[in-house]
């Protein structure tokens, strides 16, 4: 997943459409990224169930 598609991901959510995403970090196997907090609880509810090319999406919150 590119930053791009990322992005696509979670605007595909109206409620997250104005949520601001900080740095992205993206790995063989993994992607990171920032979110404003008060976006939290809304993002994990949405992407629970989200799939990315066919494939489940896992979502988790990182300190």
């Amino acid at each position: 997943m590119n930053p791009k598609e990322l992005i696509q991901l979670v605007n595909r959510h109206p409620s997250l459409r104005s949520a601001l995403v900080g740095k992205i970090k993206v790995a063989a196997d993994h992607t990171l990224f920032e979110l404003d907090a008060s976006y939290e609880a809304e993002l994990l509810k949405q992407l629970r169930l989200a799939r990315f090319k066919g494939n489940p999406v896992r979502i988790k919150r990182v300190t």
